[in-house]
């Protein structure tokens, strides 16, 4: 395998790949990069047998000699990434050795067979959608935070997809407060279907949507989740577990709500977090008579007091939360004011806003 190539095309692929490889693995060629020049194309594989991403270059490249290895990822990555943008690097087989050429630089790399690499998922599609890269980045950004981390409960740990009509809606929930998110495209799909893509599959996949609206192919199969954007095609398995049924964790919101300008809000909040336990991190709302409290104190018998004139009527709401999950869930709101709302006095809270229900944030009570 002999191969010329422009650094920045080369450092764009590598830049795409390097957060699937693990740095620690129990399989040395995971830790490895698969490349093959085939038909004028250099496709660069990454994996760590979760998540898989395919990148092909064919701008920039000039082929001498066909063939197929693995490199080191991060190696190759970090001399990559410290060349001169616009340098031309010269990649040959020596023996047991991949040398690179960059100018008057020269490194040789250790390789593993390409036979070593894992093959790439096969995804029967069962159902394929086509639709906005930005609705889809949207929905996962609003959303995603809410994702459990190393649960117990498997499938807390990733973010529920729904397709139906022409929506696709995001959920996400970690026992303690939930995400929701609603987006719309174009082509109505035939059949609803719904999947649950574990969570480093959609930190990855946020990584690669672009938020200049370019189209993208969705193709989902029982075990699996493929996307196509451009020259990348990315896939990960899906989590095969039952998600709550998340609708009962929203409450019904009758009179007790409330709007406040947003800002205002969440600045409030963090001057309270500042001395709320460090451990559970609770403020106390309350309300009543077109007042807002927010109120903090920690062990230290420190003490933070926040006061608004609010339009509020109904009956007295007095109920703790988690001051970080409230914020996260107003900062998720694109819109100047933010409506807070509840079912009954001690019940979860309700963020969203003022004019749509497309994203909805609900963050559970503490006991205070």
């Amino acid at each position: 395998m002999k191969f010329n190539i422009d650094r920045d095309e080369l450092f764009a692929g590598l830049a795409t790949l390097i957060n699937v490889v693990e740095k620690k693995q129990t399989l040395p060629v995971l830790s490895n990069l698969f490349f093959e020049l085939q038909n004028g194309v250099l496709t660069i594989i990454g994996t760590d047998l979760e998540v898989q991403i395919i990148y092909k270059i064919s701008e920039n490249l000039e082929i001498e000699e066909e063939g197929k290895i693995t490199i080191p990822a991060r190696k190759l990555f970090d001399i990559c990434r410290n060349s001169a943008s616009g340098a031309s690097i010269n990649f040959s087989i020596n023996g047991q050795k991949c040398d690179l050429k960059i100018s008057d630089s020269k490194f040789s790399l250790s390789y593993l067979s390409a036979d070593e690499f894992p093959a790439v998922f096969n995804v029967a599609s069962e159902n394929v959608v086509r639709l906005n890269s930005t609705s889809l980045n949207n929905v996962i950004s609003k959303t995603v935070f809410a994702m459990a981390v190393q649960d117990v409960r498997y499938y807390l740990n990733g973010l529920y997809l729904e397709f139906c009509s022409n929506k696709i809606r995001a959920v996400a929930t970690d026992g303690h407060r939930l995400a929701l998110s609603d987006a719309y495209f174009t082509n109505s799909i035939e059949n609803d279907f719904s999947l649950l893509v574990p969570r480093k599959g959609i930190i990855e996949l946020q990584r690669l949507l672009s938020k200049d609206g370019k189209e993208l192919v969705l193709e989902i199969g029982s075990n699996h989740i493929k996307v196509q954007l451009d020259n990348i095609c990315f896939i990960t398995k899906l989590i095969d577990g039952k998600f709550p049924d998340y609708e009962k964790a929203i409450p019904v919101i009758n009179e007790k709500k409330l709007t406040i300008p947003k800002d205002l809000f969440k600045n409030a909040l963090l001057r309270a977090a500042i001395l709320s336990n460090e451990k559970f991190k609770g403020v106390t709302l309350d309300i009543k008579d077109n007042v807002l409290i927010i109120n903090s104190h920690n062990p230290d018998q420190e003490e933070a007091i926040e006061k608004f004139a609010v339009s509020y009527t109904a009956n007295k709401v007095e109920a703790g939360y988690n001051v970080n999950y409230l914020v996260e869930a107003v900062n998720a709101i694109e819109e100047d004011d933010v409506l807070i709302g509840f079912h009954d006095t001690t019940s979860s809270c309700l963020i969203q806003s003022p004019a749509s229900s497309d994203d909805r944030y609900v963050v559970m009570p503490l006991r205070i």
